[in-house]
Formats: structure tokens, C-alpha cells, sequence
């Protein structure tokens, strides 16, 4: 968490930030809602960001959504998905109101 202090502390001054909270691991997706250490470094970063003024997206409320994510990052090294898998996170967070705002910014 010291990374994460770090690194807002040090941006959000100079320029726009969002934080997107870490996806649960494919192996264990079930558990990963009701993982205790993963949910609380969720937790402890959506505090961070809080604290900043820096938008949060907890990805893990849409992870058992995301099939591409799972299927593929099995398929794979147990963690990282391929291509599919990137753009299914990635229409999920393209959704996300903090997201449009700071797309519509860049904009003007």
C-alpha cells in the first residue's frame, strides 16, 4: 500500500488519476470475493484513493462477470488473460462514470 500512497500523492497534483482495483486470480475465482487478504488490500487501496480525491473502480464487484478474463488466464499462466480477456475488463471499466468524465475532459 505504500506503492499506492506513493504513487497518488505524487500524480494526482499534476495530473488526472483513476485507480482500478486488482482482478482475483482465474484459480480461484469463487473465493476471491470472500478472500480475506485480497478484499482487504482492495479495501486498504479504495481507502488510498478516497483519501486523494482519486476516483476507485473496484474491479472485483464485475470479475465473475468477466468469462473471457477466467477462461483464458486458466488457459494460460493462471493470471493473465489473452487479448479477449484484456477487452472484456476494458468494456467493463468503459462504463464507469469517473472514466467518461476523464475520456470527455480529454476531449475539449
Amino acid at each position: 500500500m505504500e506503492n499506492t500512497c506513493l504513487i497518488l500523492s505524487e500524480t494526482a497534483d499534476h495530473w488526472p488519476a483513476l485507480m482500478i482495483g486488482p482482478p482475483g486470480l482465474p484459480t480461484y475465482a469463487e473465493n476471491t470475493l470472500r478472500e480475506p487478504d485480497h478484499r482487504a488490500r482492495c479495501a486498504s487501496m479504495e481507502r488510498i484513493c478516497t483519501e486523494n480525491a482519486v476516483p476507485y473502480f473496484d474491479i472485483l464487484s464485475v470479475f465473475p462477470t468477466l468469462k473471457n478474463w477466467r477462461v483464458e488466464a486458466e488457459g494460460r499462466d493462471g493470471a493473465h488473460p489473452g487479448a479477449d480477456g484484456y477487452t472484456e475488463m476494458a468494456a467493463a471499466i468503459s462504463g464507469w462514470p469517473a472514466w467518461l468524465a476523464l475520456v470527455e475532459h480529454h476531449k475539449s
